[in-house]
């Protein structure tokens, strides 16, 4: 029997967008082919230089270059007689025969097997000349297979697509399973000149204050850090050891300090200048010297090489680090990137290369030349506008980052498709603004540059490269434009003030007209409702916050216009993919408001006429999402081990009690427990409410036995507390007005080894900050993370069942107090086992989110709107902006449960509907500042979130979950967005996220009430015309496999919206479940049989209207799921199938699952309403095991006279 007998055989029929996930089909496994590419038209000898391609979608025309970078193996590549050869493996998602297209010129051949196989099967030889070929091949769902593409390019045009489809499939060019994309870390460490990564500016030598030129060389004598570590690891980094060879135009006298050696001795290296050419050269090596920064000094420079030297310093400096850590061989002269960040890079299909925060740029002048000496921080820009109130009131020098040059050539050498940040205040407004930073960068990225201006069209050998033809790129304006934390965001001040300056512009100030940035004319499409302009007593307008959230995405709009005039409509998606990103869910408005305005104002959705061309929000955006951060439920991994942790016991008079003899603990000195007597002490309250705190005055100590768990998977602990600074009676008052803290330092010991954490704010010990009411017992770990919960220490490692001593002992004066709290043993074992992935801790992450339902709510933004779900950063973030404890880097780095929680937290995404996770900023492997101090970057392959992230890009993605499967009825409460009472009154609308296993074509009927006009959207698209409602309306879509956004809109009058079937016609006609046999931990699921039907496919999950999982098609009419989890109430439901499709789903039955010899629910009822007038009431689940026929309904929750917020549901048990 066929596997799939109900699948739709008619591929025409699809007529709506592709599912707003991943490519349909399936794709290739590790993120796209290894591309071999051959100097010669025969495939012979070695390859000049190798490459993963994420796809083959290549149309090089007859000018642009195959390599695609100016480092020397990659440009030498010709432009005709060359052949390239690509393999790798595919999966299919269906059970389908296949139909694999070559467009190829000049010659194509492909071939196939099942993985492991020792033959081919050749699908297509096309070998002699340019042309369109097919080739047919069955597929099994799930299964590796190894594909060979062999090409090659004789004369003229070079071009090369790989497509398929298949029944179930349309047409598309084959992509990599599952987008993963990375935010690049690595430019401080990632060139092989290591001139392109050192300080961006020349310090002083003996010569004055240090001037640079235009390409940022020293006009006179100077030295330059190249090679710094200002956390943790001290010494050079691994990753530089080793001989490195240096040359520069003009001649100077060159020593080394810091962890470079010299082979004359350890301050002068081995170096010559040749007059010929005006170039000195010369080596020396770097090793581990004690050093935390290397310097390169020049002293007596002259540019041209005279004498006497003028000191007028030197140009072209390269700095050639060794190919090999700790070898003798430098990369040659020209390599760009080092070959460690280019496989790192190539674990990923798009790399965001920028996030842009606080960058200054306006105009294409400010921006970092290529040929500007660094390309890290890269060159430093003046902010424009100044601010007062939190964030810095001068302009200062912000960095811009690499050079566009230097994004494009780094994503074309590791074949990933570009993640692009616009600075936030990029002139560029409309197509006509050819001369701005927006549309020369568009030009730029299709066209390559000269190295300061883009080329207007495909130019022959161009002075750095375009984008290579078959990478995508996602552009965004700027990095969290709505997130306002300080100057680290200025982009987010800077916004609004545009804002401001457009409004007061409208209004005639001269001032704001002045203003090169000033839009006068947008601020009539940001007030299109004509709010009013009133001030609040602030001075800032009462309107503020909306306009600004508007004007974040009408900049996205301008941009992605000004985009669309430089690539063309054919590109728009395909290849320009325009990215709106939000804050977490729709947190602040950041979703609703601004998606809403766009689609109010450039798509007349408002009902007025305010365009005369309207398109859809989609039309202008690609996609769309915010962050995926997940944590952890118990982040710090805190365990009961200690006895008496908050120092409850013995309790104690008010004021200082210096070594009680109970408790548990052991004090020494002038320690031991202070109990707040409220108002007038000195003695803060302690931890949640307690009366009672540690306290250590001067060099007194603490010290406990604390038992280590018998049982454990990782032998891995830390200890972490709370510590506040005693604030004295009398205390004198600071320049603040704010009474001056004791400033006590505390040292933590484990079996008298010294275990204090090194942080930013934190060395040497913990000095703890005053105690505050409106934070209480906070830790000051960095400043720029405030609400840290504990001080933490380093690791340490104990067998089970050991015992350890941990002691904390005072350094301070003796009148000096720090109090203790919460003192607690952590484990790497217990942050994982108490829950992973939870919801995330990155700075402004909502505290205590779910992370399933933080994805699905962003996810639904997306789908509402016809956009794919896009995260800009993301991953694991315990410790949040700290970098995190040794303890949750240990476990991050070291334990196998992290590539778990990472492949769920993988799966969650994209059972939300996602398409590109973009993952960082925090770390994905350890670098060699952090608390690890180990260079992650020599193979970030053996870390567990690379390489879970690596398994998962070899499977199948996990199929959609956010959403109600199809066929199904919807209904008002089950729509992800909007009322949930189905109201039509005006312009609102209601949302589904609705998910189709098969391609299939479906009826679609509305049953609205009467009073207005409606339309119906699917995928962000309009489905036929608007209609009355009031009468049933039935509609046709065919929807690819995945998932769809399904939008209905009021768009006059007063009605609401019943229900919506969406059926296949033809299907049979819905099961019904006759009863949940109950087992210990299993349920049998048992189904009356349906005429007409081949097989059924049961699906459940743990929440009303979400089914996670599914069965394989199934012929009888039950079937038993076994090790479910006790007391877990799951809901089923069961579709019937045939040659045609689906049918409708049985209704949902929940049931409680149940194992033997444990207390549990027996029955649960869910009550609607709150009056408790229904006679009788079915379970919501319930079991076998239970006879409830005779339970009837009592009195239900009345309305509260406190003015609740929800009094709707009440539940009895």
């Amino acid at each position: 029997m066929n596997s799939t007998p109900w699948r739709l055989l008619a591929l025409a029929l699809v007529v709506c967008a592709s599912c707003l996930q991943a490519q349909v089909g399936g794709g290739y496994t590790d993120g796209g082919l290894r591309g071999e590419y051959f100097a010669n038209a025969d495939l012979k000898g070695p390859p000049a230089f190798t490459r993963r391609e994420v796809r083959l979608d290549c149309d090089w025309g007859t000018v642009l270059p195959i390599g695609g970078s100016n480092d020397p193996r990659y440009r030498s590549f010709p432009l005709d007689n060359f052949s390239a050869r690509y393999t790798g493996r595919i999966i299919a998602a269906f059970t389908e025969t296949y139909t694999v297209k070559a467009i190829a010129n000049d010659g194509v051949r492909v071939f196939v097997k099942a993985e492991g196989a020792l033959t081919w099967t050749t699908l297509i030889d096309a070998w002699s000349a340019a042309a369109t070929t097919t080739g047919a091949t069955a597929l099994v769902a799930g299964k590796p297979y190894e594909v060979r593409i062999e090409y090659r390019e004789l004369t003229g045009a070079a071009a090369l697509r790989l497509l398929w489809s298949s029944p179930s499939t349309p047409e598309e060019v084959i992509d990599p399973l599952m987008h993963q994309g990375f935010n690049v870390n690595f430019w401080g460490e990632g060139y092989a000149d290591l001139a392109k990564s050192g300080r961006p500016e020349w310090n002083e030598n003996e010569n004055g204050k240090v001037t640079m030129d235009a390409r940022g060389w020293p006009q006179n004598d100077a030295s330059l850090v190249i090679q710094e570590t200002i956390n943790v690891g001290l010494d050079v980094d691994p990753l530089m050891e080793g001989t490195v060879t240096f040359a520069f135009k003009g001649s100077a006298e060159v020593r080394l300090r810091g962890n470079l050696v010299g082979d004359v001795d350890n301050t002068t290296p081995t170096y010559t200048y040749d007059a010929a050419t005006n170039t000195t050269s010369g080596t020396f090596r770097m090793k581990p010297n004690k050093w935390n920064a290397s310097y390169l000094l020049l002293s007596n420079t002259d540019r041209d090489g005279k004498s006497p030297a003028r000191k007028n310093g030197v140009t072209d400096l390269t700095l050639m680090r060794c190919a090999t850590p700790g070898g003798t061989s430098p990369y040659p002269v020209g390599t760009i990137f080092i070959d460690q960040a280019r496989a790192a890079g190539s674990a990923f299909t798009a790399l965001r290369v920028n996030l842009n925060n606080a960058n200054g740029e306006r105009f294409w002048s400010d921006r970092t030349l290529p040929t500007f000496f660094n390309q890290s921080p890269g060159k430093l820009t003046k902010n424009y506008y100044v601010y007062s109130g939190g964030v810095d009131p001068d302009p200062s020098d912000n960095p811009n980052g690499p050079s566009w040059e230097y994004s494009v050539m780094l994503a074309n050498e590791t074949g990933a498709d570009l993640y692009i940040n616009l600075p936030a205040m990029a002139s560029g407004w409309t197509p006509a603004d050819t001369t701005s930073y927006v549309y020369k960068l568009a030009q730029l990225i299709r066209y390559g540059s000269d190295g300061s201006e883009p080329y207007a069209a495909a130019t022959a050998n161009p002075v750095f490269p375009p984008l290579n033809p078959n990478l995508r790129v996602y552009v965004e304006l700027s990095n969290e434009v709505w997130n306002p934390f300080g100057a680290a965001f200025r982009q987010f001040f800077d916004i609004n003030e545009m804002m401001k300056v457009d409004v007061r512009a409208a209004l005639g100030d001269a001032a704001a007209l002045a203003d090169p940035l000033a839009r006068a004319a947008d601020f009539p499409i940001l007030n299109f409702d004509k709010l009013p302009t009133t001030k609040q007593a602030d001075g800032n307008f009462e309107h503020g916050n909306t306009w600004r959230l508007r004007k974040i995405i009408l900049r996205t709009v301008q941009i992605s216009d000004i985009f669309r005039s430089v690539w063309g409509d054919a590109n728009m998606g395909s290849r320009i993919r325009p990215l709106y990103e939000w804050q977490y869910g729709d947190y602040n408005s950041t979703a609703s408001v601004p998606l809403k305005f766009i689609d109010d104002y450039f798509n007349n959705g408002d009902g007025l006429v305010h365009v005369a061309k309207p398109h859809p929000v989609s039309y202008f955006i690609w996609g769309g999402g915010g962050a995926s951060y997940y944590g952890a439920v118990n982040s710090y991994g805190v365990t009961e081990q200690l006895t008496n942790p908050g120092f409850e016991t013995p309790v104690c008079p008010a004021g200082y009690n210096p070594a009680p003899a109970a408790g548990g603990w052991t004090y020494a000195g002038t320690a031991g427990i202070a109990r707040d007597a409220g108002e007038g002490d000195d003695i803060p309250p302690g931890w949640e409410g307690s009366a009672q705190c540690g306290y250590i005055a001067g060099t007194g100590s603490m010290s406990m036995q604390v038992a280590i768990p018998a049982t454990q998977v990782s032998n891995t602990y830390g200890f972490v507390f709370k510590a506040v600074q005693r604030v004295k009676a009398k205390a004198p008052l600071n320049a603040d007005g704010q009474p001056i803290p004791d400033t006590q330092q505390l040292k933590l010991y484990v079996n008298d080894v010294e275990l204090n954490w090194k942080s930013f704010n934190q060395s040497g010990g913990y000095t703890p900050t005053a105690y505050d009411a409106a934070k209480p017992w906070n830790s000051l770990v960095v400043f720029w993370s405030p609400e840290i919960p504990y001080y933490s220490s380093s690791v340490f490692t104990a067998a089970p069942g050991s015992t350890v001593t941990l002691r904390i002992e005072g350094a301070g004066a003796a009148d000096q107090i720090a109090f203790l709290e919460d003192v607690r043993l952590a484990s790497v074992d217990r942050m994982f086992a108490d829950g992973f992935p939870g919801g995330g801790e990155a700075n402004g992450q909502p505290a205590g989110s779910s992370y399933a339902s933080g994805l699905n709510t962003q996810a639904s933004w997306a789908l509402a709107y016809g956009l794919k779900y896009v995260t800009y950063e993301g991953g694991w973030s315990l410790g949040g902006d700290t970098g995190g404890t040794p303890l949750q880097n240990t476990g991050k780095y070291r334990s196998p449960d992290a590539a778990v929680a990472n492949a769920k937290a993988i799966d969650m995404f994209h059972q939300a509907g996602g398409y590109l996770n973009t993952f960082g900023t925090y770390a994905l492997w350890p670098s060699w500042q952090d608390a690890i101090a180990e260079e992650g970057l020599l193979n970030i392959a053996k870390y567990p979130l690379i390489s879970s992230q690596n398994q998962r890009m070899n499977e199948l993605p996990a199929a959609p979950a956010n959403g109600l499967f199809l066929p199904n009825v919807l209904t008002p409460g089950f729509a992800a967005l909007g009322n949930g009472n189905g109201s039509l009154m005006g312009r609102e609308w209601v949302a589904w996220n609705v998910i189709s296993t098969t391609t299939s074509t479906y009826a679609i009927t509305l049953k609205t009430t009467a009073g207005g006009t409606a339309q119906l959207w699917v995928d962000g698209l309009p489905l036929d015309a608007p209609f009355a409602t009031g009468s049933d309306i039935t509609r046709t879509a065919s929807l690819t496999k995945g998932i769809h956004g399904l939008r209905l809109q009021a768009l006059d009058g007063t009605s609401a919206v019943m229900s919506i079937t969406v059926s296949i016609p033809g299907a049979p006609a819905a099961p019904a479940i006759t009863t949940i046999v109950d087992g210990s931990g299993t349920k049998t699921v048992q189904w009356g049989a349906v005429t007409g039907a081949t097989g059924y496919i049961v699906r459940w999950g743990t929440d009303l209207g979400i089914y996670t999982n599914s069965s394989a098609f199934q012929t009888g009419t039950s079937m038993t799921l076994k090790e479910l989890i006790h007391d877990q109430t799951y809901h089923f439901i069961v579709t019937a199938c045939n040659a045609v499709g689906l049918s409708l789903p049985s209704a949902d039955v929940g049931s409680t699952a149940l194992v033997d010899g444990k207390p549990g629910r027996l029955a649960c009822w869910d009550f609607a309403g709150a009056t408790g007038n229904e006679a009788t009431m079915p379970p919501s689940s319930s079991t076998s095991r239970l006879v409830i026929s005779g339970l009837k309904r009592g009195p239900g929750l009345m309305l509260s006279s406190y003015k609740l917020d929800y009094t709707k549901d009440s539940f009895a048990f």
